[in-house]
């Protein structure tokens, strides 16, 4: 695909996100579907047997620095999220880390937690400093 055809399709894209699916995403229960019918559209990895897992990372965003007149921050975190197979990664406060918040099936959830080797490197819900 040449640069020109490449752009056509990327701005028809968004010319159809903007007018059909983002007014769709001010009711927080449609983000789900909408992020759904979005994969099915460019069949990107969305087959019924296999499972599709969104990873974004926030790091370097400087959500500590941010400073309202109340002083900074000592933790910040994400909105409730009900889109599972979701993560998003974010520095710890203290900048020495990484925080992964992760939504999945409960099933899925549970396994994740009974994870030895995971929780050797890793802790569930750590204390806020």
């Amino acid at each position: 695909m040449d640069l020109q055809t490449l752009v056509v399709h990327l701005r028809k894209a968004l010319e159809l996100f903007s007018k059909e699916r983002a007014p769709k995403l001010e009711d927080k229960n449609n983000a789900s579907s909408i992020l759904s019918e979005g994969l099915k559209d460019i069949d990107l990895a969305y087959k019924e047997d296999i499972d599709f897992y969104m990873c974004t990372s926030w790091c370097h965003f400087e959500f500590y620095e941010a400073d309202f007149g109340w002083g900074k921050p000592k933790w910040a975190s994400i909105p409730s999220l009900k889109i599972n197979n979701s993560i998003i990664l974010m520095d710890t406060s203290d900048g020495k880390g990484i925080e992964g918040w992760v939504t999945l099936t409960e099933q899925d959830m549970k396994l994740m937690e009974s994870n030895h080797e995971l929780l050797e490197f890793a802790s569930l819900n750590p204390t806020i400093i």
